[in-house]
This record gives structure tokens, sequence and C-alpha cells, in this order.
């Protein structure tokens, strides 16, 4: 049985090649299998090492959060203020302002506003071809009757779980 040393060493390189964007998953799956041990030190290695990435990826999460937030904050002071050019270009008047670095300018757009639906002409309403299966009432009436239909099956699957 290989010493502690010799298994934080393999699960040391394990965790090195997870991080290494250049490793192709066929050379990492070789890693694992490389991994001496008896199962119970295997599985509370990997579970080391998934420990250490998952809390690397929600610290990068929690990073990516805090940025999206910055960025969501400079997006609407851009919008204000964006919002305040216009406005003062409508109370003066003006359509345009050049500066000797700016131009700020207005353009107008027409868009279609529909104000009654039904009074539109059928040449011009295009008709919703999408289904949409409830599968959550299908699934219970399956579960509770134990019936068979030609047209669907209940497959069973596994998720994996750790703490």
């Amino acid at each position: 049985m290989p010493s502690i040393y010799e298994l934080t060493e393999q699960y040391k390189r394990l965790e090195d090649a997870a991080y290494s964007e250049e490793i192709d998953e066929e050379e990492f799956n070789q890693l694992l299998m490389e991994i001496e041990g008896e199962i119970e030190n295997k599985v509370n290695g990997y579970c080391a090492v998934i420990a250490d990435l998952k809390a690397d990826a929600d610290a990068l999460k929690a990073e990516a959060d805090r940025i999206t937030a910055r960025r969501r904050s400079l997006e609407r002071t851009i919008d204000r203020m964006k919002t305040a050019l216009e406005t003062a270009l409508d109370e003066q008047g003006r359509a345009k302002i050049k500066t000797g670095l700016w131009t700020v300018a207005l353009r107008t757009s027409t868009r279609l506003e529909i104000t009654d639906l039904s009074l539109v002409p059928p040449e011009y309403i295009k008709p919703i071809t999408e289904a949409s299966v409830m599968k959550a009432e299908i699934k219970k009436q399956l579960v509770d009757t134990g019936e068979v239909l030609p047209w669907c099956r209940l497959v069973e699957g596994r998720r994996r779980t750790s703490r």
C-alpha cells in the first residue's frame, strides 16, 4: 500500500491535471488509473480534490457575480447619463450637438404598435404551431396508475451526490 506521501503526490498531480487546459481527457483518465491505494483512500482522495475544485469554482462564480453586478451598475449609469443628454437636447429643441470631441444626436424612428389585436385582418396573423408536451402530468399518471402507453416510457436514471 502506498504511503500517505505517495498518495498525496498522486492526488496533487491529479488536481494539477484538472486545472490544466493542455491535458486531454485520455491523459486525465490515465492519471486516474495510475492512482494506487485502497478504494476508501481513492474515495477520500477524489472527494478532497472535488471539494478543492468546487471551492475554487464557487470563488470564481462569486467573483464573476461581483463583476457582473459592477458591469450592470455602470450600464445603468450610462443609461441615466444618455437619458439626461436626450432630455437636454429635447428641452433646447435641438437634434444634434457637436463638440470638439463628440457629436450627440437624436434619431427618430417609427415602430408599429398594435392597439387591438382582434381587429387585425387574418392575413397579417402568423399561426403558432409550437406544441408543448405536459411531461409532468404524463409521468404522474404513469406512476399513479402503472399504465403502459405505446408512445412513451419511464426511464430510470442516476445522479451523483457527494458530501
